[in-house]
């Protein structure tokens, strides 16, 4: 289910540029897992986390611009 999603949210990423969105020229903020944590919530290591936050730079990127492009601002 996870990869159907992500899927989608790729194919749709790749029509923003036809749209004048264009990626922000830094990520936004990675999330803090300490949250989660303290809720009881299962989450994977600090390290492994950043590998994959990194791994999704560009899409990150894209997204970020997307929300910027429409004047929202990226939740903290």
């Amino acid at each position: 289910m996870l990869k159907s999603a992500r899927s989608t949210v790729q194919t749709y990423l790749k029509t923003l540029a036809s749209a004048s969105i264009y990626p922000s020229a830094h990520p936004p903020v990675i999330p803090n897992l300490s949250l989660l944590r303290k809720a009881g919530i299962p989450v994977v290591s600090d390290e492994e986390f950043l590998r994959s936050v990194e791994n999704l730079a560009h899409r990150r990127k894209l997204l970020l611009g997307l929300v910027q492009r429409n004047h929202f601002r990226w939740p903290k």
